[in-house]
């Protein structure tokens, strides 16, 4: 009897803004792996995704629309939430009807559709995008990652300016993501408030880094993907347990210059705030 070998469950746990849409595409590239985005995400609707599944059934639209709302979803033993993710997550690993994850970075129209899974004996590793904030709305998410022996990548950025920078030049384009050039914008930062965001920022990134320890556990920080990409990307595919390759770059462009003076319009006041604190590195 031949012995099926099980692909890798894994999750990509990030924040916003840490260069995780291209990260996973670049994982989506690889022929052996399997990355779904945001699944948990309440405004991910498309066909891969928990909203979809739970919407595309009478029984599962129901429960979801009682028992799903931002108070009950938020509790850990909330049975009926709990059991809508574990059948959704088996669907996802097992059944090959399940919509694949989108490929590159497709036009609209491409997201609303139909993503054939290929053949799912390639599937070596199979895994999703989870930020920070749908571990909050979902209770039930945090354990089950560490009961069903799910391997975490935690995909951080070492600068936190650049992330809330990031934030703040997304909101005024109205763009998160572009496969073409865009302007370069300035913003204004409020001095009162960046060292409470930038605070903020690390306490996350060190509580998840503390809660998934016990699970198998991968640290990438984006900067060392971008600029050491070769022995970070044989780090990442090593720890999937898929063979090292040549993996074909994602469609997304950089869309912020690398210095933060060049972003930021109040550049000087905010580095006399910033000053002789341990993110005065990040001023350059």
């Amino acid at each position: 009897m031949t012995n099926i070998e099980m692909p890798r469950k894994f999750v990509v746990l990030t924040t916003q803004r840490s260069g995780s849409n291209y990260f996973c595409f670049w994982l989506n590239n690889h022929p052996n792996v399997r990355c779904h985005s945001e699944l948990f995400l309440r405004k991910y609707t498309y066909m891969d995704g928990f909203r979809y599944y739970c919407n595309s059934n009478h029984l599962r639209c129901l429960l979801y629309n009682t028992f799903g709302g931002k108070l009950l979803a938020k509790l850990p033993y909330n049975l009926i939430i709990s059991g809508l993710i574990k059948d959704f997550y088996y669907s996802l690993l097992n059944n090959p009807a399940h919509s694949g994850p989108l490929t590159d970075q497709e036009d609209t129209q491409a997201r609303g559709r139909y993503h054939p899974r290929g053949s799912p004996e390639e599937d070596k590793a199979i895994g999703f995008k989870l930020m920070y904030d749908q571990l909050k709305y979902y209770g039930f998410l945090k354990n089950f990652i560490k009961e069903e022996g799910i391997s975490v990548i935690h995909l951080i950025r070492n600068n936190p300016l650049k992330i809330y920078l990031s934030r703040l030049t997304g909101r005024k384009r109205g763009v998160a993501h572009a496969i073409y050039e865009v302007k370069e914008v300035k913003v204004w930062v409020d001095p009162k408030k960046i060292l409470n965001h930038l605070n903020l920022i690390m306490k996350n990134q060190e509580r998840m880094k503390k809660f998934f320890s016990d699970n198998s556990y991968l640290e990438i920080a984006s900067e060392d993907f971008f600029g050491n990409h070769s022995e970070t990307s044989k780090k990442i595919l090593d720890f999937l347990g898929v063979d090292e390759r040549e993996i074909r770059a994602p469609k997304l462009k950089k869309l912020n210059p690398d210095s933060v003076r060049q972003i930021i319009e109040n550049y000087d006041e905010i580095f006399e705030v910033i000053k002789g604190t341990s993110y005065e590195r990040f001023l350059g």
